[in-house]
């Protein structure tokens, strides 16, 4: 028994290891968190995102989209409406997102100080693209706070805790029955 407890954690630890490389890491969903981009040209403004999306840190693949802006005036005309969904992807990568708006005027790139991984990531840029507003060349962030959020877990996690469990089960399995006492006689006699 306590051979194959021993081979199933050893098992176990391979699949835990194999699964934390990097070209097997699975899709992240990230959650923005306090995301603001002001802007200081063509006009004053502070642009408020929110939203998720999933992306897979191993091959740069960017899916589901669910970002919303909000422009503060709204008066502020960066983009063709206000609010606005961004459902698109039009690319990424390791670092950036770009995503087009719901009625195909606008594009916005979001651009990360560090690659995108399980970590939470720093908003470090805003690019705006419009074809119906002032943005139509460009509109860059004068300053950016907030940060994307990995709100799913890797599986290297649930992998983890089985291998945790495993070696619990191996330590609780591998201990000696203790001898029978004799009510008789003081323990150690």
């Amino acid at each position: 028994m306590k051979i194959q407890l021993r081979m199933a954690a050893t098992a176990a630890a391979l699949l835990l290891a194999a699964a934390m490389l990097p070209a097997n890491a699975a899709p992240i969903t990230y959650t923005l968190s306090g995301v603001t981009a002001s802007f200081t040209f063509p006009t004053s403004a502070v642009v408020t995102l929110t939203g998720n999306f999933t992306f897979d840190p191993a091959t740069d693949i960017l899916t589901n989209p669910d970002i919303t802006q909000t422009t503060t005036p709204s008066s502020a005309d960066l983009f063709s409406t206000n609010p606005e969904s961004f459902p698109t992807v039009e690319t990424a990568a390791s670092n950036l997102i770009a995503v087009i708006s719901a009625n195909d005027f606008d594009a916005m790139n979001i651009t990360f100080t560090t690659a995108l991984s399980s970590a939470p990531t720093p908003v470090s840029e805003v690019l705006i693209a419009s074809t119906l507003s002032f943005c139509e060349s460009n509109c860059f962030s004068a300053s950016v706070t907030g940060a994307a959020i990995p709100t799913s877990e890797p599986a290297g996690l649930a992998l983890l805790g089985g291998a945790l469990g495993l070696f619990l089960l191996m330590r609780w399995g591998g201990k000696p029955a203790s001898p029978p006492t004799c009510p008789d006689r003081p323990a150690g006699v």
